[in-house]
């Protein structure tokens, strides 16, 4: 999963995070990955074409995959509160965590078995979301709204889980009762 959504992510797939197709390619080159800007900007600032020079999210730093997933002011509000609402806000991003698979590994280290898969899918939708929401922002001109991300999210979950995607439903089931 992780080696799919990093080369989902990087704007050369497979460069950055090798052809090896286990989990431990793509942890091995997550190190390389916060210091490589989104490849939309770069596409754009290379065309000519009108670029934020900051972060759209937050307006407070050069954009990059790492910042836009986890350690962005904007995504770290988004995670809190998806995560609050499932009763496991403690596994939020702190300050202290600026790379995304170094996150999301401690955050699948630190949930049960039963849950596990649930969680694994929540940061790949929780990250597609941001990812959208920042092309928004970027090309359609969008102001980052925490409220639309976070219902948006929270609806795709729930169909996830109708259409029957494995863990979803353990997950949910906690904030339904």
């Amino acid at each position: 999963m992780k080696l799919f959504l990093l080369e989902l992510f990087t704007s050369d797939p497979g460069k950055e995070s090798g052809r090896a197709g286990h989990l431990a390619s793509a942890n091995s080159s997550c190190g390389r990955q916060h210091t490589k800007n989104v490849g939309q900007l770069n596409a754009l600032q290379k065309k000519g074409l009108p670029h934020p020079a900051l972060c759209p999210l937050c307006d407070q730093v050069e954009e990059t995959l790492d910042h836009l997933l986890v350690s962005c002011v904007f995504s770290r509000q988004f995670w809190f509160n998806l995560l609050q609402g499932l009763g496991l806000q403690a596994l939020a991003p702190g300050l202290d965590d600026e790379i995304f698979d170094d996150w999301w590994d401690n955050l699948s280290s630190r949930v049960s078995c039963q849950i596990r898969k649930g969680a694994n899918y929540l940061v790949i939708l929780g990250a597609w979301n941001l990812w959208n929401h920042q092309n928004m922002c970027v090309f359609d001109g969008a102001v980052p709204d925490l409220n639309s991300i976070l219902s948006t999210t929270r609806e795709d979950l729930q169909l996830w889980s109708v259409a029957g995607a494995k863990g979803i439903s353990s997950l949910l089931a906690p904030a339904t009762t």
